[in-house]
């Protein structure tokens, strides 16, 4: 299993990556994020989703506790991607397979919380639900 720690540098967060591939290591499953508190290793399938708040970012996780660390949401979402999240809006980033709902102006998780979508990424979050989801018939 791979650590990745989420510091400032998203070329680091590159290397690490390109260094995951380039051995062909186990699929990262775990994250350390970095507070005032100390270290949080925290499994990627555990975070629901993350919420940006200027240079600092809250990272919610599925027991409903948020972790909340300054990095911005663009590093996080360059960690994320790769992991099945999706940029709902600008200050939004959630995984998709949370995702149980997609209405005009936001989307719901399983939670119940409703998380708003941007009109830019409307199309863009539909095409990665629908990727994740069988249609009868």
């Amino acid at each position: 299993m791979l650590v990745i720690p989420l510091n400032t540098s998203p070329i680091n967060v590159l290397r690490v990556h390109q260094l995951q591939h380039t051995r062909q290591a186990a699929v990262l499953q775990k994250v350390a994020f970095s507070t005032r508190e100390g270290i949080y290793i925290v499994d990627i399938s555990s975070i629901v989703h993350c919420v940006a708040m200027d240079n600092y970012s809250q990272v919610f996780r599925k027991d409903g506790s948020p972790i909340t660390i300054a990095k911005t949401l663009k590093l996080l979402d360059a960690c994320l991607t790769m992991h099945g999240f999706i940029r709902v809006h600008q200050t939004h980033l959630v995984a998709v397979g949370e995702i149980n709902f997609v209405g005009q102006d936001f989307v719901r998780l399983l939670n119940g919380k409703e998380i708003p979508i941007s009109r830019a990424n409307r199309t863009m979050v539909m095409e990665r639900v629908m990727e994740n989801v069988k249609m009868p018939g």
